[in-house]
C-alpha cells in the first residue's frame, strides 16, 4: 500500500514527538545544563539524605562542582546525578545557599538556580558504629577500639573519651581522618565517647550522642536522658527480642501547644540506636502506649486539633526502625487511646475514650475493630488485665459510683460483673493478676488485692510514694512513680503487700516500667518534677536489686504535688 507524502510527512511527525515524549533528547553541541531536584527551594533538613540534580547536553561534561554558601563541597562525575549529603554539618539556625555548576570540555560553564535550605535544631550526627558490637563488653586485658562506617562529606573525625557523661574530664582524644581509634587498654570501668566532624568547608558538626563502651563491667545499669527540641517525656518502653529498647511518648514545642510521637531505640548497653518524631505540624499528635509483635511496633495515643480541640484515637504500626507502615484514627469525636496490650495471637486491646465513652476496644493486627465494651456513660476509669487462664479482666469505676470487676468473652459480652461495694476507688492506675485474685493502685498511693469474688484480700497504702503503673513478675509486684519529694522511684512489693522495697533515683518521674525474668528493671518517665520546656525523656536501666550505676542529684525542693496534677491534666 502507498501512502501519499503529505501523509508520509504527518506520520513521520507523529514518530518524533513520540520518541521525544519517552525519553530525554541531549541537544548536539549545546552546553551541559544542570537543575537541582533535591532538596526543594526552603527545605528544613534533618537526616542524612541524597541530592539529585538533573544534568542534560552532558556529551562534553568534564564534572559537575556543589556548592554551598560560595564553597565548593562536592564534585561528581559524568554520569553521576545523585550526592549524599549530613545536614548536621550546617545545624547553625541559618539560611543556607546551594548551586550546582557543570564544566564542559572546552571550560564552558552552566550553574543551576539558587536552592536555600535550612537545617533542623535535632539535626545531629549519628555514626554507625562497626567496632565494638552493640553487645560486646571488653576485658581489663583488652585494646579498647571504635570503628564507624564514613559519615558523608566528612574529612576528619574527633573522639573523646571520659568516665563522666558530661565530660567534665577528657581521658583521651584523638583527630583521625580515618574511620577507626584506639585507646589502649583500659581498667575495669564504664566509659562514654562522643565523635565530632569536620567538612572539606571547614564546618565541624556539634557532637554526636554519647556512646557507652563496658570494661570488665558485667552487670549493665546506665541512666540515659534524651534532648529532644522540645520538652518530652516517656509514657511507655518495650523490650525487642534482641535485648533492644524502644521507649516513647510526647514531644512538645516550647510553649506545651503542639506535639508529636517521640521514639527512641536505645541498645542494651545504653546507647541510642535511632531516634524518631512521628505527626504533622501545628498538632497534637500524643503518644501513650507502645507494643511489639512478630517484627512489629504498634503505637497508640491520640490526635487533636489544637483549634477546635477535635481528638481521636490514633494508632501507628512501625517496623523496628521505627518507619511508619500505616497509621489509622478511631472515632469521631472525644477519642484518645491510652493503654494497649496485644495477645499471642495478634488482638490488640486498647483502654481508650471512643466518642465520649470510656471504653475497651479489641482490634485485628491491621487494626479492624472488631469489638468496643463500654460499661457506661458516667465511667471515668477503666483498666484491663489478663488472668493466668487467659480470661479478660476489666476494672471500671467512677469519681461518685461504686467500682465493678468484671470478666469478658472472647465477643466483649459480660461473663460476670461484681460490684466492689467495700471498696471506694476514686482514681486507678493499673491492675495485675495472679490465680487468687486481681491488684489494683488507686489514688497514687494504695494497693489493694482482691479475690475474684471482690472480697479484699490484702491491703497497702503509703503516702510517701505516687505510683503510676504496676507490673506482676516472678512472684512480686513492680510500681514506678516518684516520691514525695520529688525523686523519681521504683516500688517493690511481695504479693501479700508486706515487705516494700523503694529505690529512689534523683528528681523527677516515672510513668512506666518492664521488668525482666531476672528482676532486673527498665524505666521510662521525665527528669524534672514538673513539666516545663525543660523537661527531658528519662530512661533508667536497673539491676535485679533495683540499683543504677549512675550518680544522681537527690530533689531539693517540691513535693511532687504540683508535678502530678500537671502531668495528669496533659497526659
Amino acid at each position: 500500500m502507498k501512502f501519499p507524502a503529505y501523509v508520509k510527512t504527518v506520520f513521520l511527525f507523529v514518530v518524533l514527538m513520540l520518541i521525544s515524549g519517552c525519553e530525554e533528547i541531549t541537544e548536539i553541541g549545546l552546553p551541559s545544563q544542570v537543575a537541582i531536584l533535591n532538596p526543594a527551594d526552603g527545605s528544613v533538613l534533618t537526616e542524612q539524605m541524597t541530592m539529585n540534580f538533573s544534568i542534560v547536553n552532558d556529551d562534553n561534561l568534564s564534572y559537575t562542582q556543589i556548592v554551598i554558601d560560595g564553597t565548593e563541597v562536592g564534585r561528581l562525575s559524568k554520569g553521576q546525578t545523585s550526592w549524599n549529603f549530613t545536614p548536621a554539618f550546617y545545624n547553625d539556625g541559618l539560611n543556607h545557599t546551594l548551586i550546582a555548576i557543570t564544566t564542559d570540555s572546552d571550560d564552558q560553564q552552566n550553574q543551576s538556580d539558587v536552592v536555600q535550605f535550612s537545617v533542623s535544631e535535632s539535626a545531629m550526627l549519628s555514626p554507625v558504629y562497626t567496632v565494638p558490637d552493640p553487645d560486646h563488653i571488653y576485658l581489663e586485658t583488652e585494646n579498647v577500639s571504635m570503628s564507624w562506617d564514613q559519615i558523608p562529606n566528612a574529612v576528619e573525625y574527633t573522639v573523646q573519651l571520659s568516665e563522666d557523661k558530661y565530660f567534665g574530664t577528657i581521658l583521651s582524644e584523638s583527630t583521625v581522618t580515618g574511620t577507626s581509634v584506639s585507646f589502649g587498654v583500659l581498667p575495669k570501668e564504664a566509659y562514654y565517647t562522643r565523635m565530632s566532624a569536620k567538612n572539606v568547608a571547614g564546618k565541624t558538626a556539634a557532637w554526636s550522642n554519647n556512646r557507652k563502651i563496658y570494661v570488665g563491667i558485667f552487670d549493665i545499669t546506665w541512666q540515659n536522658v534524651y534532648d529532644f527540641p522540645g520538652p518530652a517525656w516517656a509514657n511507655d518502653v518495650i523490650v525487642l527480642p534482641d535485648s533492644t529498647f524502644v521507649s516513647g511518648g510526647p514531644c512538645y514545642d516550647s510553649y506545651l501547644e503542639y506535639a508529636k510521637m517521640s521514639l527512641v531505640k536505645t541498645d542494651r548497653m545504653g546507647n541510642i540506636v535511632w531516634e524518631k518524631l512521628i505527626g504533622a505540624e501545628n498538632a497534637i499528635t500524643y503518644l501513650n502506649s507502645i507494643s511489639y509483635r512478630d517484627g512489629y511496633i504498634y503505637l497508640v495515643g491520640g490526635e487533636a486539633n489544637p483549634a477546635n480541640y477535635d481528638s481521636k484515637l490514633v494508632m501507628v504500626k512501625t517496623d523496628t526502625d521505627g518507619n511508619v507502615i500505616w497509621r489509622k484514627t478511631y472515632g469521631a469525636y472525644d477519642s484518645w487511646g491510652y493503654k494497649a496490650s496485644i495477645t499471642e495471637d495478634g488482638s490488640i486491646y486498647i483502654t481508650c475514650d471512643y466518642d465520649g465513652e470510656r471504653s475497651l476496644l479489641k482490634l485485628s493486627s491491621e487494626g479492624t475493630i472488631i469489638y468496643s465494651y463500654t460499661p457506661g456513660y458516667y465511667t471515668d476509669w477503666l483498666y484491663f488485665t489478663f488472668d493466668p487462664s487467659g480470661n479478660l479482666i476489666v476494672m471500671y469505676g467512677d469519681y461518685d459510683d461504686i467500682s465493678h470487676l468484671v470478666k469478658l468473652n472472647e465477643s466483649g459480652e459480660p461473663l460476670s460483673d461484681t460490684a466492689l461495694e467495700s471498696l471506694y476507688i476514686y482514681s486507678a492506675r493499673g491492675i495485675a493478676a495472679d490465680a487468687e485474685g486481681i491488684y489494683i493502685i488507686y489514688s497514687g498511693d494504695n494497693i489493694t488485692k482482691l479475690g475474684y469474688d471482690g472480697t479484699v484480700l490484702y491491703e497497702y497504702s503509703d503516702y510517701s510514694t505516687t505510683l503510676y503503673s504496676l507490673k506482676l513478675v516472678n512472684g512480686s509486684l513492680y510500681a514506678s512513680g516518684y516520691d514525695y519529694y520529688g525523686n523519681a522511684c521504683l516500688f517493690k512489693i511481695s504479693t501479700t503487700l508486706t515487705s516494700p522495697v523503694i529505690k529512689s533515683y534523683g528528681t523527677g518521674v516515672l510513668t512506666n516500667l518492664r521488668i525482666m525474668d531476672d528482676g532486673s528493671a527498665i524505666l521510662c518517665g521525665f527528669d524534672t518534677y514538673d513539666i516545663s520546656s525543660n523537661t527531658n525523656m528519662l530512661l533508667i536501666r536497673t539491676d535485679k536489686d533495683g540499683n543504677c550505676d549512675e550518680k544522681f542529684t537527690p530533689a531539693k525542693t517540691g513535693t511532687g504535688t504540683k508535678l502530678k496534677v500537671k502531668y495528669d491534666r496533659i497526659k
